[in-house]
């Protein structure tokens, strides 16, 4: 097997084509015991998670305290709160969404320009190449008061060819996702 090179892994779309079978099976098994820890850490935030879902989303069940088949009345507390603050948030407002900052000295404004057409290239991906992108913010925000943490993956996928959106909520007892991984 030839030597691997970091600039060839990382052109490469797929890795596992350069990896024999014995090293596959490894980082696969050492992938589906950390997806277990991570997930065994959660159990309580999932469940707490569970609980305040079924409330939102105003789940019907049997109630049998203090007597069988009890009243069972659910006020939509969290679905209304949960509404409001969507309502109220507006962080991505006009067409610029993203935002940069040059950093350093930039006495002939070429850092300055070339930032300016990164920021107006990216908010244009985001507003006219990703039709997903405006829901997918307004189901972010519709779950955030109620998960408590989400996150908004966002990056380009070579074998699908488009730009990918992902959301998703980690424990809570996360410090910082980099040291967490």
């Amino acid at each position: 097997m030839k030597k691997l090179t970091i600039e060839k892994l990382i052109s490469a779309v797929n890795i596992a084509k350069y990896l024999d079978t014995d090293r596959l099976a490894d980082i696969g098994q050492l992938v589906c015991e950390n997806f277990k820890k991570d997930k065994d850490s959660r159990k309580a935030w999932e469940d707490r998670y569970e609980d305040a879902m079924k409330l939102a989303l105003q789940v019907a069940e049997t109630k049998n305290f203090p007597w069988e088949r009890s009243s069972n009345v659910k006020y939509p507390l969290l679905t209304l709160a949960s509404i409001q603050f969507a309502s109220r948030v507006d962080l991505f407002n006009g067409p610029d969404i993203v935002k940069v900052r040059v950093n350093g000295y930039d006495p002939k404004g070429t850092k300055t320009d070339r930032a300016l057409r990164i920021q107006k290239h990216m908010s244009y991906q985001l507003t006219d190449q990703m039709p997903d992108w405006e829901d997918g913010n307004d189901k972010m925000f519709h779950a955030l008061p109620i998960v408590g943490t989400m996150f908004k993956k966002t990056y380009f996928d070579p074998v699908l060819g488009v730009i990918v959106v992902i959301l998703f909520g980690l424990n809570i007892w996360f410090s910082t996702i980099g040291r967490n991984r």
